[in-house]
């Protein structure tokens, strides 16, 4: 069985908004970039190296909250009923993934900080997150119940 997933980009603070232009599944290889222009604009690209199809969005700053331009994440998220309709949906064993060759590239340049954090739903942690290198893994490691 071939599980559809959702792809999804955010220009923080503003809502998260959905790449419904592609389809992504689980095993697909993924390359996504962000260039930032300025703190009003850039590009959201993200291509399906499993399938070679590929999707990009122009941000301006009439639809966007400007950007800090100093911070990135990488992001296996909680799922949620529409519009907060209800308790987070249950997480299902999705093994362990790999963001790799994963970097942020800063003019002029600066040392990155990392903040490592879980998924955690009723008080236990689902997941644990490492990084080594370029690589940050994500591996689930248990349900809530």
């Amino acid at each position: 069985m071939l599980t559809l997933c959702l792809a999804w980009y955010e220009w923080y603070p503003s809502v998260d908004r959905t790449y419904y232009d592609i389809k992504v599944s689980i095993g697909n290889l993924i390359t996504a970039s962000v260039t930032a222009y300025t703190p009003q604009s850039g590009t959201v690209t993200l291509i399906n190296n499993s399938t070679g199809a590929q999707t990009s969005v122009a941000l301006g700053n009439a639809d966007y909250a400007a950007l800090c331009m100093n911070s990135v994440e990488y992001i296996v998220g909680d799922t949620t009923q529409p519009n907060g309709a209800g308790p987070s949906l249950p997480i299902p064993d999705f093994g362990t993934l790999a963001f790799s060759d994963a970097f942020v590239s800063l003019t002029p340049s600066a040392s990155p900080l990392t903040d490592l954090l879980n998924i955690v739903q009723d008080g236990a942690a689902l997941t644990s997150v490492s990084t080594e290198y370029d690589t940050i893994t994500i591996k689930y490691i248990g349900d809530s119940e």
